[in-house]
């Protein structure tokens, strides 16, 4: 069952707008949605459908009823071409993204698998695993008083995410292939490589067509990161410095990912009062290798200025709270920080503090109490 939450007319009339794109050879993009702000209208992704031969390979199913059925004309589409295998293999387990994931039991193939990568089992198991980030955070801050977040019951309800008929995929299963000098580790499905990256959830994955050479990166390249502590900034680094080098040597020539369009997500930085960095970052679709290289430039930078600046925040307040860092970063002049800040929620869904906590999580900073503050002493680096 799709996302039951409340569709206004005025977004019902948006989503028309959203484009269906042959970007590639059998490869589709059926475009998502980006409201604002994000507590009224919440985003679903861009969906991908790969096909070779019989088999079409599935990547995420959306959030509202109006995407469940754009996907089944798509893959129905597929079914009168004779295609015999659908395979579904969420980019990750949020819920915007495997809302819809039943719909492959209308689908009407011969033959239907949904894959879940093993580390992604906790994640797609929704409320259970916001309530365990809630506590996870209460390691560093308190969530509750300091930083107001959605509902996660209210998001959650009557979706059915097929988890329980999953075939789980085991990391041990994962094979490794170079492009450049680059090594990726994933999964084969016909000629296309699954690349697990781990970066935004601890399963998540990007797919990469070596023939069109073409990289869709599911929600790596996002303004939001990291969404929860289970994510890795660490990570979030290597795999954008490792596209950007695929990119460099000629192996990436069009990148896209489950959230940037051209139809919705430059009226996203009007609305939030900001100017883009670059021009990549409201780019749906980067095409050739000095546009695919910046694609993935732009958010490598991002990521490094981030963690740089809230590293020297650190050592300038010497033992402090998470939240005393986040003030800071408040007041900070640097373009990418300013940039966080104001895609903070309710603007768009992203948490300062769990910034903060997972940038001194990942660097080994100390932690004690000290009358009911959490306090962390800064890392010399």
């Amino acid at each position: 069952m799709a996302f039951q939450g409340k569709v206004t007319p005025e977004m019902a009339e948006k989503f028309k707008r959203s484009r269906v794109d042959e970007v590639a050879p059998d490869i589709w993009r059926l475009e998502g949605f980006s409201g604002h702000p994000f507590n009224i209208e919440l985003s679903s992704p861009n969906i991908y459908i790969f096909r070779e031969d019989e088999t079409v390979l599935l990547t995420d199913t959306g959030l509202y009823p109006f995407y469940r059925e754009r996907v089944l004309e798509k893959l129905r589409d597929y079914l009168q071409k004779k295609c015999k295998k659908l395979i579904l293999l969420n980019t990750h387990g949020h819920f915007d993204h495997v809302a819809n994931n039943d719909l492959i039991l209308e689908a009407g193939f011969p033959e239907t698998e949904f894959w879940l990568i093993e580390t992604e089992k906790p994640v797609i198991n929704l409320l259970p695993h916001f309530e365990a980030d809630l506590k996870e955070h209460e390691k560093y801050y308190d969530p509750h008083d300091f930083e107001p977040w959605i509902k996660g019951k209210d998001l959650y309800r009557d979706l059915n995410t097929m988890a329980d008929q999953a075939k789980i995929i085991p990391l041990s299963t994962k094979l490794t292939r170079k492009f450049g000098d680059v090594e990726l580790q994933g999964w084969e499905v016909k000629r296309f490589f699954i690349v697990h990256d781990g970066a935004h959830t601890p399963g998540h994955v990007s797919f990469y067509d070596p023939h069109y050479k073409v990289m869709a990166t599911g929600d790596l390249n996002m303004e939001i990161q990291p969404p929860f502590l289970d994510s890795s900034l660490e990570r979030c680094i290597q795999v954008t410095d490792h596209f950007r080098r695929m990119a460099e040597q000629g192996y990436i020539e069009l990148a896209m990912d489950c959230h940037r369009n051209s139809t919705f997500y430059p009226a996203i930085y009007e609305k939030c009062g900001i100017k883009p960095l670059s021009p990549a970052i409201v780019t749906g679709i980067a095409r050739g290798k000095s546009e695919c290289y910046e694609f993935f430039n732009v958010w490598y930078t991002y990521y490094m200025e981030l963690r740089a600046e809230i590293l020297k925040i650190h050592t300038r307040l010497g033992e402090t709270t998470v939240p005393d860092i986040v003030r800071e970063m408040r007041k900070s002049t640097n373009p990418w920080v300013c940039m966080k800040v104001t895609f903070a929620y309710p603007n768009r869904p992203a948490r300062l503090g769990t910034l903060v906590s997972m940038v001194l999580k990942e660097a080994g900073a100390k932690r004690r109490m000290d009358e009911g503050k959490i306090l962390f002493s800064p890392v010399r680096r």
